[in-house]
């Protein structure tokens, strides 16, 4: 009796042009009536009005002023000295979207469009690290998988920096554990994208040989040095604000709380791929048995995932895109479980076939019964509302504070923090009128959305004056 066939260790062919004009394809019939309309409520519309108000400010303060760093104020500071910058990630994400604002399209359309672009390289290249490791049958699987699991489905749009730090990670990691491309460049992708991006550095040299390797961490070392030097030029202390902000959203944080990171981590992981985590989890049984670069590469996204979640810890109790740098981990996983080499015997293949179409079908589900929680826009309605009826010259705190998306469509100074008392109220009114160097003589109000009670410590404070949908109540100083 003939031994059965061994996986070889060798690379395969890459992905073939026609499974990749089938998954772009398949990619933008699924995402493209997504690029339109306003930015909803939750994370997603909050990351979006982030980038878009990024965009705003570049447009009114000029980048040479700001020395390209994104702004994130509501509404255009009258001078970059009197600007919040934000340092906290690379340039990369926010210089395309500035990019995309000079297109004939909304600033809500262009950003998309540049996430969902970053998505799709993502998904052609997890497919082509497919096709190398097992051949067209996984690479077709694993790239479906990308665009239909409910991760997929849900954030193939995102615009935050999970969105390109998946093509930019994928591109570093192909050139360093197979030894395709060239490493600096990559490198030079992921500095730019985001930092998690660059942990396959930490893995040393791979296929691609030491001395590529050592180009590939001086070239992200200069790549960072540089956007360091354009931040400190524009706000000094940007450094160890940077370093400090990061801290706190770790674990280590004096205040994180495991419990709630666990709860809200379970939630995020079965919102985000359900049922598919049981093949994924299943492929890591068969680990010892596949050759080095499956092991490596699979081991490294599984690493990049979970890091994502854990280094920040914090951050992914609140924000469920964190969790997609799983993404192409699950996939791949998925895909060379299920099609693990040359086709194999007929009822193999069929099993191997109808499980896919299982998976499919429930992601499939899944993502359509979220669907009317996603259809919510109440902050953005709200935001246009408010931007036709107040008083520009004013200062504005609302009791539950102001989410990003309800920022950038009020067009107003709103101070965003939550205020449940009237020193709060005074206080966030007066920090962000010193942070953005506002007029003293500018009125201070507290707002209240339609069906918002009238807090009992705001109950005092004078008449309540109308202002289209919303009600506002004058605050002393």
């Amino acid at each position: 009796m003939a031994a059965p066939h061994a996986p070889s260790a060798a690379p395969r062919p890459g992905l073939s042009a026609g499974v990749a004009l089938l998954l772009l394809s398949l990619g933008l019939l699924l995402n493209v009536s997504r690029l339109s309309g306003p930015l909803r409520d939750g994370q997603a519309g909050n990351c979006g009005a982030m980038f878009a108000i990024f965009e705003r400010n570049a447009q009114a303060l000029g980048l040479l002023a700001t020395h390209a760093v994104p702004v994130l104020d509501p509404v255009p500071p009258s001078s970059p000295a009197e600007a919040e910058f934000y340092a906290h990630h690379p340039p990369g994400l926010p210089w395309l979207v500035m990019l995309a604002g000079r297109l004939p399209l909304p600033i809500e359309t262009a950003s998309r469009l540049v996430a969902l672009l970053a998505f799709l390289l993502a998904t052609l290249l997890v497919a082509d690290l497919a096709a190398r490791l097992a051949g067209g049958g996984a690479a077709l699987a694993a790239g479906v998988l990308m665009l239909a699991l409910p991760a997929g489905r849900h954030d193939a749009t995102l615009v935050n920096y999970e969105t390109v730090a998946l093509p930019a990670l994928l591109l570093l990691l192909r050139s360093l554990r197979l030894g395709l491309g060239r490493p600096w460049v990559a490198a030079v992708l992921a500095a730019l994208a985001d930092w998690v991006a660059l942990l396959p550095l930490l893995g040393g040299p791979g296929a691609a040989g030491a001395r590529a390797w050592r180009r590939a961490v001086l070239v992200a070392a200069a790549v960072i040095a540089g956007f360091l030097w354009l931040v400190r030029g524009v706000e000094p202390a940007a450094g160890s604000g940077t370093l400090s902000q990061a801290f706190a959203t770790t674990f280590l944080a004096r205040d994180f709380d495991a419990g709630a990171w666990l709860a809200a981590l379970r939630a995020h992981l079965a919102a985000l791929y359900g049922w598919a985590l049981l093949p994924a989890a299943l492929a890591l049984l068969t680990l010892p048995r596949q050759p080095a670069p499956r092991r490596g590469v699979l081991l490294w996204l599984l690493g990049a995932g979970v890091f994502n979640v854990v280094a920040f810890a914090r951050h992914a109790t609140g924000h469920e895109h964190f969790a997609l740098l799983l993404l192409p981990w699950v996939a791949l996983s998925i895909a060379m479980l299920l099609f693990p080499g040359p086709p194999a015997a007929g009822p193999a293949r069929g099993l191997a076939l109808s499980l896919m179409v299982v998976l499919l079908a429930a992601a499939t589900w899944q993502f359509e019964g979220a669907a009317a929680a996603r259809a919510r826009t109440d902050q953005s309605e709200l935001g246009d509302a408010f931007a036709q009826s107040a008083p520009t010259q004013a200062l504005y705190v609302r009791p539950g504070g102001a989410p990003l998306v309800f920022l950038f469509r009020a067009q107003r100074h709103v101070a965003p923090q939550a205020a449940d008392t009237l020193a709060a109220a005074q206080q966030a009114a007066e920090g962000w009128r010193e942070r953005c160097g506002l007029p003293d003589d500018w009125p201070a109000w507290l707002v209240l959305a339609p069906g918002d009670e009238v807090p009992e410590w705001a109950a005092s404070l004078g008449p309540m004056r109308p202002a289209g949908a919303f009600r506002l109540l004058p605050l002393p100083r």
